[in-house]
């Protein structure tokens, strides 16, 4: 994705545009499989969402 088309859709976003449940599905679904989520928010940048889910070799 470019930096232009990412500016847009956060501009998209701001709008009110949108469910808002999306970030509450992926939270119960990294939550039944044992993971984690981080979330950094930077002002005048943005928000970066990090998932971390365990992993077992078969």
């Amino acid at each position: 994705m470019t930096a232009e088309r990412g500016a847009g859709r956060g501009r998209w976003w701001r709008q009110g545009s949108g469910t808002g449940l999306g970030l509450s599905m992926v939270e119960r679904l990294v939550t039944l499989y044992g993971g984690m989520i981080d979330v950094r928010i930077e002002l005048d940048v943005g928000t970066t969402f990090s998932l971390v889910l365990p992993f077992a070799s078969a």
